[in-house]
């Protein structure tokens, strides 16, 4: 790739990093939308393609008795989120038999403890980076984004609590229209 590509490159693609307080006049941790800005650059509403790249999701300002699992004595092992408003293709096949259809983007936990009551400490933080492949979807410029939060192992919505904070970062790089 040459410098010129590479360059385009970095101008057609934007990084977001969004909390469910930003979007949600509830707060809600399971479930917020985020707003996504208009592109400044005017091939960017030409084109109606993207690359989306999931890069982290995690739950901060937990405490004991208010975790992302609503359990005091245990972490979530993992999350699974829906978003909703991109104009997926259906590039990501998960074998998850509770799934109907809708693409889920699996986070793991990394700082998940088993028992807080054995080890007397509970983690702060819960999630994780997304190890999966990028997806093409449309281009999601100007439009809501829906974020559901479920717990992986049974593909519930986890417990709301409006004192945490669910924080999602993901870029979008456009795929540039061939002006001929």
């Amino acid at each position: 790739m040459s410098i010129v590509e590479y360059a385009n490159r970095l101008q057609n693609t934007r990084t977001f990093n969004f909390s469910n307080k930003s979007g949600s006049p509830f707060g809600s941790i399971n479930e917020f939308n985020v707003q996504l800005p208009n592109n400044p650059y005017p091939q960017a509403s030409m084109g109606s393609r993207a690359i989306f790249n999931l890069i982290s999701f995690y739950i901060t300002d937990q405490r004991t008795g208010e975790r992302a699992s609503g359990a005091p004595g245990h972490d979530l092992s993992g999350f699974l989120l829906e978003i909703n408003g991109m104009g997926f293709s259906n590039s990501l096949y998960t074998d998850n038999v509770r799934n109907k259809g809708n693409i889920q983007f699996f986070i793991p936990n990394k700082y998940a403890l088993a028992d807080e009551n054995d080890n007397k400490q509970f983690q702060v933080n819960s999630g994780g980076e997304y190890y999966g492949e990028n997806i093409l979807c449309s281009n999601p410029y100007g439009t809501t984004l829906t974020v559901i939060v479920k717990d992986s192992r049974t593909d519930v919505k986890i417990t709301n609590n409006t004192n945490l904070q669910a924080w999602i970062t993901f870029s979008i790089e456009l795929v540039p229209v061939e002006l001929k």
